[in-house]
């Protein structure tokens, strides 16, 4: 056992750590759902990550962003996620990507991917990382903001969700708080070492309100907003 993770002993077992070690996953998005996801996944030991992004930093994301930064701006974020994961743990294998995410990447990209996890910001994209994970017959960890309020999900590849929430072509908020990526992504994370430690998770969605500190669990999906 790596020194770096003596202290998830006791909330995960070691054979649990092992499995994360050993597990292969898939975020969409490097931006500011992306980049918190990256983040906990790496410090708690998902051993093989793949990440994709087409885009490159802006001042507008140093408000919510946690890999932008002044010396950022104008770079791919990309290969800022990839500098980021290896200052962490230099011998985790991550692959970085910068390819916009339509069906025809996407099965080549989570090839070997057990889980993926959607990081995006709008419905066309989502929606086509849905279909490409129910083909590819792997579940999908849901994540959104808006403002103050943060959101995710597990679902199963056979799942509904994504068609209940994105029927039609929402665009992405234009008012995001900081600690609203920053809820919904430690959520996601949550998810996502649940399925890959012991391969169950529930599916209900999650809502939290951090301005009125509310928390709703959908177990009926139809009342979800983001």
């Amino acid at each position: 056992m790596e020194e770096r993770f003596l202290r998830n002993l006791g909330a995960i077992t070691k054979q649990e750590q092992k499995k994360l070690r050993n597990s292969r996953i898939f975020i969409a998005g490097c931006g500011g759902l992306g980049g918190y996801v990256l983040e906990h996944l790496v410090r708690i030991g998902v051993g093989h990550i793949v990440c994709a992004d087409s885009g490159s930093f802006e001042a507008s994301n140093l408000n919510r962003q946690i890999l932008s930064n002044m010396g950022s701006i104008g770079r791919d974020k990309n290969s800022i996620a990839l500098e980021r994961a290896l200052e962490i743990w230099p011998e985790a294998d991550v692959c970085a990507v910068k390819v916009y995410l339509d069906e025809k990447i996407l099965p080549v990209i989570m090839s070997g991917c057990v889980l993926a996890i959607d990081a995006l910001d709008n419905a066309d994209s989502r929606m086509k990382l849905f279909k490409a994970c129910g083909e590819a017959g792997i579940p999908l960890i849901h994540g959104a903001v808006c403002g103050w309020q943060a959101q995710a999900a597990f679902v199963p590849p056979n799942g509904n969700l994504y068609e209940l929430l994105y029927r039609e072509n929402v665009r992405a908020a234009d008012s995001v708080l900081s600690f609203a990526p920053g809820m919904a992504a430690s959520m996601q994370a949550a998810l996502a070492v649940q399925y890959l430690c012991d391969g169950q998770c529930g599916t209900d969605l999650h809502i939290f309100d951090l301005r009125t500190m509310s928390y709703d669990r959908a177990v009926s999906v139809t009342n979800a907003t983001l």
